[in-house]
């Protein structure tokens, strides 16, 4: 750290609290947690940050993981006030700038959306929001911030505290005039032979074979020199200072622009970033290469032909539980391999994986797992030396692996958007999938109902009604009606999506509901439940219920307003053209001074 201040360099320190001790929950696609408490933590994880910070660190990037410990119960670290605000400011004094982790990560992504992510991520503290890859997405998430704003979830304070941050480390870093008038290359080259020998060292001690169960390895010993290894290797952007980069840079390849890169994902078209480790492999002795790459179009007849000829293959993954791709690609290949071949023997399958160590961490299907943690041109040269048999490899994957079971995660604040004529589809499967999943044999009060059932049409009720959508898929996963008249306010319906409840949904909703009714001028209470439309009409009569659901709205609410909690029955009347008034409802009415008004006007269901 001290080198790159030297160097007038911002440094950064990630990924708080730590990578280094995850734990995952079956499934190698999940999103991994860190189980340490606290205590565990601040003896082991946190002192490199401890000190850093002390040192005068600048910055922090905060990872996208789970955490589920005694102390905490975290959906996504860097989306949480208990992570950013609590533990790094408050508890270890971090007044620098906060980095997100990209909410491009495709489990941030899906289950939230770029404009929610935003918008979680300034509300928990952070204050720069990483998003790397679009500008479409870029805009996505401006624009949840707008919302954010105008809506009063973030605050205007919160925002220029994080720009004050900002430019007090780009003012502490450079300035204009150092910027634009750089020392020169010359000055580094006194420095290339002794930085390149550490380096060397760096990768060399790093490589680690997390597991060889049918010790493929080294392949100088398991392959003969007649026989064929295949390469399998992902499309990715090439880093900067690669000699990719510069061969893209130099104009011998065909450069693709970055919005094209988007269109598929993280993946780039060209194959220049395993170039060099395919001829570092072809100019082994041992049996003959050959080498193609895959994407998200999976196993094409292609690889196929190729997998056949091939006695080895090696698959390079890079951060699979983010490009859900290749791990299926790798699954689908091992699943090719573990079949015997017309001489009774089965391919060898070597998966490397060239980022997160994670990626097939605890898939034990992959008999052969080695980490390189990246793909420069130093860990690509370690790796063939470890794979023939030249390195032997001492590196160790990072923390420990411990299967726990899965326990709620923490209240998390989703951005609540006003509800507009573009969701009507997205309500209508939300009502139904919904209605779907009611318990058999009791009716879905959702039962009829679509997006048109909330709108009553009477200029005398004022109607504000919201949502929380993931921004990137368009789907809906609440729904809150709000219905008002001068002196009383209704919430009329709240709908969570079954697959993501427990996560604070309708709580978030629920919450913006309050806000918008509560600020109506005049306004004397608010109702849970309405008559028309009658998706809710109340507070249950059901005995033991009643208590329990008073005490939920009450506790939110302001001292000026009250929640009215009494009981009441709505008639529902599902088939209203073929219903006609019982002959029993006509004779008592016909009793009666006060005569029955019947008006068949149907719901609009």
């Amino acid at each position: 750290m001290n080198g790159y201040k030297d160097a007038g360099l911002t440094t950064c320190g990630k990924h708080f609290p730590s990578y280094g001790n995850l734990t995952f929950l079956g499934s190698t696609l999940d999103m991994p947690i860190i189980t340490e408490t606290l205590e565990q933590l601040s003896l082991g994880a946190l002192v490199p940050f401890r000190n850093a910070i002390n040192a005068g660190l600048d910055s922090i990037m905060v990872g996208g993981c789970a955490i589920n410990n005694k102390d905490m119960n975290i959906m996504h670290a860097c989306l949480s006030k208990e992570v950013v605000d609590d533990l790094l400011r408050r508890d270890l004094g971090f007044n620098g700038v906060v980095v997100s982790e990209c909410l491009e990560m495709e489990a941030l992504n899906v289950d939230i959306g770029f404009r929610g992510g935003c918008v979680m991520a300034i509300e928990a503290g952070c204050d720069l929001v990483l998003l790397c890859r679009s500008f479409s997405v870029q805009k996505e998430a401006l624009s949840g911030l707008k919302i954010g704003l105008e809506n009063g979830m973030v605050s205007v304070d919160r925002v220029r505290t994080s720009l004050r941050r900002v430019l007090k480390l780009k003012a502490n870093c450079t300035s204009w005039e150092k910027a634009l008038n750089p020392p020169g290359l010359k000055l580094l080259s006194k420095f290339h032979e002794s930085h390149l020998a550490l380096s060397t060292r760096a990768y060399d001690n790093s490589i680690t074979v997390m597991r060889d169960n049918n010790q493929l390895l080294p392949l100088s010993h398991t392959m003969s020199e007649s026989e064929d290894l295949l390469l399998l290797t992902p499309l990715l952007k090439p880093l900067p200072a690669s000699a990719a980069t510069k061969f893209l840079a130099e104009g011998k390849a065909t450069a693709i622009d970055h919005d094209r890169w988007m269109d598929r994902g993280s993946i780039m078209s060209g194959e220049g970033v395993f170039r060099e480790l395919g001829r570092q492999q072809a100019r082994e002795p041992r049996g003959k290469l050959l080498h193609t790459s895959y994407t998200a179009n999976g196993v094409r007849p292609t690889h196929e032909h190729l997998i056949e000829r091939a006695s080895s293959i090696i698959i390079v993954t890079a951060d699979a539980t983010r490009n859900l791709y290749q791990s299926g690609f790798t699954k689908h290949v091992s699943m090719m391999c573990s079949l015997p071949t017309p001489t009774g023997k089965k391919k060898s399958l070597i998966v490397v994986s060239v980022s997160s160590p994670y990626d097939f961490a605890r898939d034990k299907s992959i008999g052969t797992y080695i980490c390189t943690y990246d793909f420069t041109e130093t860990a690509m040269e370690a790796l063939v030396r470890v794979l023939f048999g030249q390195l032997r490899p001492q590196g160790s994957l990072p923390g420990s692996l411990r299967k726990v079971a899965k326990a709620q995660k923490s209240r998390q604040a989703w951005l609540v958007e006003s509800y507009s004529e573009k969701d009507v589809n997205s309500l209508n499967t939300l009502i139904q999938t919904v209605s779907k999943a009611s318990v058999p044999g009791s009716p879905s009060p959702l039962w009829g109902a679509t997006a048109l059932s909330f709108s009553l049409g009477d200029p005398a009720i004022a109607e504000a009604h919201f949502v929380v959508r993931n921004s990137s898929t368009g789907a809906l996963y609440g729904f809150c009606a709000t219905y008002a008249t001068a002196t009383i306010g209704h919430i009329g319906a709240l709908v969570v999506e079954p697959g993501t409840r427990n996560l604070s949904i309708g709580h978030s909703l629920y919450q913006r509901a309050l806000r918008s009714l509560t600020t109506r001028p005049g306004l004397q209470s608010i109702k849970v439940g309405t008559r028309i439309p009658a998706i809710y009409p109340g507070v249950p009569s059901t005995e033991g219920s009643v208590p329990r659901l008073r005490r939920w709205p009450d506790a939110s609410l302001p001292p000026a307003v009250t929640m009215s909690s009494h009981q009441f029955a709505s008639c529902i009347i599902q088939d209203l053209h073929h219903w006609s008034l019982p002959e029993q409802v006509v004779n008592v009415g016909a009793a009666l001074t006060r005569r029955f008004r019947f008006n068949p006007r149907p719901r609009r269901v």
